[in-house]
């Protein structure tokens, strides 16, 4: 019997929920001093294409039974992904990291329509992240992909129209 499994770390879209609080030039999250390395959402895709790709469907065994541990390739704090984010986003004013508490992510989250399950989740990673326990790059997206995910700069320069409209 062949299985994968693929676990990602953070999906850098979460960031668009924060769209509002960056219109007012801060970046809130609660995750203090800590790092993680987010994944973009479209790298999942480029991954799993090119993980059936490469095994040439009929090869596919070679790649299964396993566990593929998606991160970005940069591992970030709060402050640079604020200053990553002004810089990617042309923003006339700097974006401040604000290291905000749980519960204000909580209702950050509420406020964006975000289902309660999802917050939970947040809510829990943003505390492994705030504990340290989320600071680790992994290489399994190069290997499989033979190239780099996209970096936090590309992100949001990719959602730049995005994310600084004021509607």
């Amino acid at each position: 019997q062949n299985w994968i499994i693929l676990r990602s770390n953070f999906y850098a879209q979460n960031f668009l929920l924060y769209k509002p609080q960056m219109n007012q030039n801060i970046f809130p999250l609660p995750t203090g001093k800590g790092k993680f390395a987010p994944i973009d959402v479209e790298d999942i895709g480029k991954f799993m294409t090119a993980l059936l790709v490469k095994s040439n469907f009929s090869n596919f065994a070679n790649f299964t039974k396993k566990t593929y541990n998606l991160t970005g390739p940069e591992s970030v704090d709060g402050p640079t992904l604020a200053q990553i984010a002004t810089t990617a986003l042309n923003s006339p004013k700097p974006l401040k990291f604000q290291d905000i508490s749980m519960n204000d992510a909580k209702e950050i989250l509420i406020n964006q329509n975000v289902p309660p399950h999802e917050i939970q989740g947040l809510i829990e990673f943003y505390e492994m992240v705030y504990e340290g326990k989320m600071d680790y790059v992994t290489r399994d997206f190069e290997d499989v992909v033979g190239s780099k995910a996209t970096t936090m700069t590309k992100f949001f320069e990719k959602h730049a129209a995005e994310l600084t409209t004021t509607k």
